[in-house]
């Protein structure tokens, strides 16, 4: 049997993963500790009695908008293009 050679010291993916869970251990504690000392009482959750209702009244909702203005339905003045020899049109090429 051979033994195997040296691994050329930790490698840094493996220190930065175990940084990281090392820091999620410190947060999740602190997270505890702040809690329990707080005194932090879950919220309840409110009953269906009726004679404790808090709803809002009813908004009205907005009036609706004015009808837009009809778009013009007469076509607008074109002129043909200038074409070419083979029916295609020409740029216009304005002079200075």
């Amino acid at each position: 049997m051979t033994t195997p050679g040296a691994g050329g010291g930790p490698s840094p993916l493996r220190l930065g993963g175990l940084g990281l869970i090392g820091v999620a251990v410190v947060a999740a504690v602190i997270g505890l500790a702040s809690t329990a000392t707080s005194g932090d009482q879950p919220t309840a959750v409110p009953s269906a009695d009726a004679s404790n209702d808090t709803t809002p009244p009813a908004v009205e909702p907005p009036p609706p908008a004015p009808p837009a203005e009809p778009l013009p339905t007469e076509p607008l003045p074109t002129e043909p293009l200038p074409t070419d020899a083979a029916g295609l049109p020409v740029p216009s090429v304005t002079e200075p």
